[in-house]
C-alpha cells in the first residue's frame, strides 16, 4: 500500500514539475517572458507596431495606422499670418477600456530630414470603448515647411513626410516609437480654412 502512495506522490509531483520546469526552461534566457507579454515588451522597447501598422498597399489601405487606430480627418485651420495650423481627426477607440490621450508629440521633417514643423496634442482626451473623438493637433511651421508645401501643391496631389521624435501617452504609459514613419498628406483644400 506505501508503494502505491509513493508512486501516486511521484506521478503528483511530476505532473506539476514537468510543465513548469518545461515552461522555466522554454524562458531561460529571459523569465521576464513569464510574466509580462510580448506587445508590452515590444512596446516598452519602442516598438510601435500595436499601435501602428504599415498596411501599405495591403487591400489599398495606404494607412499607416494600421486597423488599431483610424484617423479620419474632419477639418483644418491655417493662420498665415501666426505660421498656425490646427488639424481634427475623429478617432475611435476599438477597446473595451476607456482610452486617455494624454499627449501626443512628433516632428515632422521632409523625407530628406529636413524640419517641416512640431505638432502637438491641443489637451488630453478620453475615448470610451466603442467611442469616437474629435481630436486636434496644432503646430507651427518652418520656412522650410512653406516651401516644401508650396512646391508640392503646385506640381502634385500629395506630399511624403517623415514623422521623427514621436512620443504618445496613453492611459499614462509613455512610448517612444524608435522608428520614423512616413505617411502620405494629400494635397486638397476640402476642410481646411484659411486665415491671415
Amino acid at each position: 500500500m506505501q508503494l502505491i502512495g509513493i508512486v501516486l506522490l511521484l506521478i503528483s509531483v511530476g505532473l506539476v514539475v514537468g510543465p513548469v520546469g518545461a515552461v522555466v526552461y522554454i524562458y531561460k534566457d529571459d523569465l521576464s517572458g513569464l510574466i509580462i507579454p510580448p506587445e508590452v515588451k515590444g512596446l516598452v522597447n519602442g516598438d510601435s507596431s500595436l499601435f501602428i501598422n504599415d498596411n501599405s498597399g495591403n487591400d489599398g489601405d495606404d494607412s499607416p495606422f494600421g486597423s488599431f487606430v483610424q484617423p479620419e480627418f474632419v477639418s483644418a485651420n491655417i493662420d498665415n499670418a501666426a505660421r498656425t495650423f490646427s488639424v481634427t481627426v475623429n478617432l475611435t477607440n476599438s477597446f473595451t477600456i476607456d482610452l486617455t490621450l494624454n499627449s501626443l508629440s512628433t516632428d515632422v521633417d521632409t523625407p530628406d530630414r529636413q524640419r517641416i514643423t512640431a505638432v502637438g496634442l491641443s489637451n488630453p482626451y478620453v475615448i470610451a470603448p466603442g467611442e469616437s473623438a474629435l481630436v486636434t493637433v496644432e503646430g507651427s511651421w518652418t520656412q522650410t515647411g512653406e516651401a516644401y508645401f508650396m512646391e508640392h501643391y503646385s506640381t502634385s496631389e500629395a506630399a511624403d513626410v517623415v514623422l521623427v521624435n514621436t512620443v504618445v501617452d496613453v492611459n499614462g504609459v509613455s512610448v517612444e516609437l524608435s522608428e520614423p514613419i512616413q505617411i502620405t498628406v494629400p494635397m486638397s483644400t476640402s476642410g481646411i480654412t484659411v486665415t491671415g
